[in-house]
């Protein structure tokens, strides 16, 4: 409940700061500033002028608005008209306007520039536009090199003006030091022979007296030599959007084509009808508003003020549509699932700041231009994004969502010893499952055989139109054990293994019909012969049994006992469990009857090989060093009346009935021919060793002669 508490508390939070936070603004297209400030007399340049000998300073004034939070605004740099023969900066009119823009949240600096030519002469005209032009690249040079302390974002500089000062706007824009050869009175002529230099060699060295390029002009009454000069196939770097007013009946600066002030001493220029067609022809952003039967700047020469509110109005909308850049989209599904939770963005710009609107949802994470949001309301509904860029324009994105409901699942199923068929009522396109055995399949119904027992996970995904939804069901495979063992011999013992499949518990059934339990299981048998072995594997579900008769064949032990006369040899075997015999005399002759009698050919020493073999194959090998001396002959012993007591017998036996100067050997075999001891028979008593409880084999006598018994053990 805590945890809960404090989930819910954060979300408030998210939303209380989502809700404060300002992402609209109306700056550049209203006035959001009360008040503006002026820095006057800034000092950009210092020139040659036309008809003084000294040289003249130039100076700007910079209005801003008060309470202006924004480090980098954009610029607005307006040149005074006058036909480069009068004005000033500060002339009737421009205050206005430079507060009006200032309000609106732009920078605007209103300069000087150098005025004076030869009324009679077109060249020396020419040559005052050129060194209008070069003062208002200077000033441009000096502005950005002190963009940081006047607040100028140098990515948004236009022009403005009045007259001749848009005229001379428009040189500085399109026309390039390369096209300063269509005007060759700027290089000098008869009356005025001093070349004017290059068009960035004025004034100061700013900028590294480089060409700074502008974003925008406000054209009001201006004019150009020539429109060929807007050419973006060779200088992309026209594509300067321009907003023109313009009186239609001005006779100064022909609105369409025409010598300023009608006079043919002039050069012929192009105004702002012509500049609109050719921006038009190349795709440049421009917007003309002839004010029709006007003249010549009649919000100054004609009083007409609605003029300059209409300038300032609508110069602001068309600078802050080039500042505005591409629009945004928010970018995430606007088709979900009840419940889902999904992400949301805006693209990310450095300096923008964020804000979201929706209903039909909880927020769950916010970070700046990413939103992730839980749809729990079905239903129609509308997720806003704003971003307020650095230079606090606001932008808005709209994503219409629709909340949909999931597909329900059902899962139905039957199985038979692992093999399920699984299958689902519910809507949808697409079954997807999982059955949990690492296997997938899609489509209903659907079987899946199961190769083990036990619980598995099936999952079930459905998808639809529009969402998908899952479940998952807990699924028992009932596969029945299939009973098996492996029988493998280890000496005297034989080891059970229980191989069966799918089984989870193992039952011995034994010859006498007791239970042993586990997977292994070893026995020892005392007695030839078949014994039946029982195993039931079962699990929780069902078992199996399996009878195995499994053949108890003891190995055979091999011995033999001889006496000899003179070359003659007499074989008598005494082995256990014996079927086939084979000897080898060591002399090269050999014997398959159990009881040879071979002749040697001379005396000598010789290794006697007998190997007994059962009718199972199991063979075991005896050899003797038998000597065979013309001279003597080996006494035997006899073993008949030997008796061996008690039997059955537990931890000792006496022997009794022979002499033990004879030197016996006594030896303990296992039923499968184990040897378990092997002493030399000192006394009539033998202790014998710790056995389990059965049938052994006891083996007395010497090189002469052999015996077997058995004995029992029981404790």
């Amino acid at each position: 409940m805590i945890k809960k508490f404090i989930f819910q508390l954060f979300l408030g939070i998210s939303f209380s700061s989502l809700a404060q936070q300002n992402c609209t603004s109306e700056r550049y297209y209203t006035e959001v500033f009360s008040n503006t400030q002026n820095t006057t007399g800034i000092k950009f340049a210092a020139v040659n002028p036309y008809g003084i000998l000294t040289n003249q300073d130039l100076y700007l004034d910079i209005i801003e608005p008060v309470g202006d939070t924004l480090s980098k605004r954009p610029l607005i740099l307006h040149q005074f008209g006058g036909g480069f023969l009068i004005g000033w900066r500060t002339e009737p009119v421009i205050p206005q306007m430079a507060a009006m823009y200032a309000k609106r949240g732009f920078v605007f600096a209103t300069i000087d520039y150098r005025l004076g030519f030869n009324p009679l002469s077109g060249q020396s005209a020419e040559r005052a536009v050129y060194r209008a032009t070069q003062d208002l690249r200077a000033s441009l040079r000096f502005l950005v090199d002190n963009a940081d302390q006047y607040g100028i974002d140098t990515s948004a500089i236009f022009l403005t003006g009045t007259s001749a000062g848009c005229l001379a706007s428009f040189v500085s824009t399109f026309m390039n030091e390369s096209d300063r050869a269509d005007i060759p009175s700027t290089y000098g002529y008869t009356l005025e022979p001093a070349d004017l230099g290059c068009i960035d060699c004025s004034g100061n060295n700013n900028f590294n007296n480089q060409e700074v390029r502008v974003h925008g002009i406000i054209n009001n009454w201006g004019a150009m030599l020539d429109t060929s000069y807007i050419n973006i196939a060779s200088d992309p770097a026209d594509n300067v959007p321009v907003i023109s007013f313009h009186g239609t009946n001005d006779i100064i600066v022909p609105y369409a084509q025409g010598s300023p002030f009608s006079l043919p001493i002039f050069p012929t220029v192009q105004g702002s009808l012509l500049i609109h067609q050719r921006l038009d022809n190349l795709g440049v952003k421009n917007r003309l508003f002839p004010l029709q039967g006007l003249g010549h700047e009649p919000q100054l020469l004609q009083l007409q003020t609605w003029v300059t509110d209409t300038i300032i109005r609508q110069g602001s909308q068309f600078l802050y549509e080039i500042m505005y850049g591409d629009s945004i989209q928010i970018a995430g599904d606007n088709t979900v699932c009840l419940n889902d939770t999904l992400d949301y963005f805006l693209p990310a710009n450095e300096g923008s700041q964020y804000c979201w609107d929706f209903s039909g949802g909880t927020m769950v994470q916010l970070d700046s231009n990413y939103i992730r949001i839980v749809w729990d309301t079905l239903g129609s509904h509308v997720l806003r994004g704003y971003e307020l860029d650095k230079r606090e324009i606001s932008k808005q994105a709209t994503l219409s969502i629709q909340v949909n409901t999931p597909p329900i699942p059902f899962i139905e199923f039957s199985s038979l010893d692992g093999l399920f068929t699984f299958s689902s009522t519910s809507t949808a396109n697409t079954f997807s499952w999982n059955f949990g055995n690492g296997n997938q399949g899609i489509g209903n119904p659907i079987n899946e055989q199961y190769t083990d027992t036990g619980l598995f996970v099936l999952s079930l995904m459905l998808e639809d139109d529009f969402c998908s939804n899952s479940k998952d069901s807990l699924i028992s495979s009932t596969i029945c054990p299939v009973a098996a063992m492996q029988v493998i011999e280890d000496d005297s013992s034989l080891v059970f293994l229980n191989t069966s499949a799918f089984g989870d518990s193992s039952t011995w059934i034994l010859e006498d019909g007791s239970l042993a339990y586990g997977d292994t299981l070893t026995l020892s048998f005392s007695q030839e012969g078949s014994y039946s072995i029982g195993l039931i594997s079962a699990n929780n579900y069902c078992s199996d049994t399996l009878t195995q008769i499994v053949p108890i064949n003891f190995c055979s032990l091999a011995d033999y006992s001889y006496q000899s006369n003179q070359l003659s040899v007499d074989f008598t075997e005494q082995a256990f469990n014996a079927f086939f015999y084979a000897w080898d005399f060591g002399d090269g002759n050999s014997s398959a009857l159990p009881n040879p009698t071979h002749t040697y050919s001379q005396p000598g020493i010789y290794a006697v090989t007998l190997i007994t073999t059962t009718a199972s194959s199991c063979a075991d090998t005896v050899i003797k060093q038998i000597n065979v001396d013309l001279n003597s002959s080996i006494s035997t012993i006899a073993l008949d009346n030997v008796q061996i007591v008690p039997n059955p017998a537990r931890n000792g036996i006496s022997i009794n009935g022979i002499s033990l100067e004879y030197g016996l050997e006594f030896e303990l075999f296992s039923m499968d021919g184990k040897r378990i001891m092997k002493t030399k028979i000192h006394k009539s008593y033998v202790l014998l060793p710790r056995m389990a409880e059965g049938v052994y084999l006891i083996k007395l006598g010497n090189q002469a002669q052999i015996d077997i018994r058995k004995i029992v053990i029981k404790h």
